[in-house]
């Protein structure tokens, strides 16, 4: 016989606290994306700025450590998929790497703003004003 719901009652009591505290947070472009936070290296900053003591900075350094390897890991499980998706040879793939070119060319367009003065030595920095000066 199954226990119904409003029997059931959740405790917070011996519960671990995940490694990672996902957090959503909105892209420029109006979605939403998750970002993760070390939870134990958070605590183990503000422990060493409330104590300043070598044992809290060592355990600060440790965490930020670990922090740093659980994101590398996800980033290469990212680029694994991405460049398991690429090789592949479906319509997802291929659009995907006209995407992927895409993005890379206009962040090279963006890195590349020249700036120029004009006759009056007004500084011009949009392409169409150079153009035209």
């Amino acid at each position: 016989m199954a226990v119904p719901k409003t029997q059931l009652v959740r405790t917070t009591e011996n519960v671990a606290k995940p490694a990672m505290e996902i957090k959503y947070t909105r892209k420029a472009g109006g979605g939403m994306q998750k970002s993760r936070r070390s939870s134990k290296r958070k605590e183990c900053r503000k422990k060493w700025e409330a104590e300043k003591t070598d044992q809290a900075r060592k355990d600060y350094w440790l965490a930020n450590k670990e922090a740093k390897k659980e994101v590398a890991i996800a980033k290469n499980r990212a680029s694994e998929a991405l460049y398991y998706l690429l090789e592949s040879d479906s319509v997802r793939g291929t659009k995907k790497l006209y995407q992927v070119a895409r993005q890379r060319q206009k962040d090279k367009e963006d890195s590349q703003t020249p700036f120029i003065r004009d006759s009056s030595n007004n500084l011009l920095s949009h392409p169409q004003y150079i153009k035209g000066r």
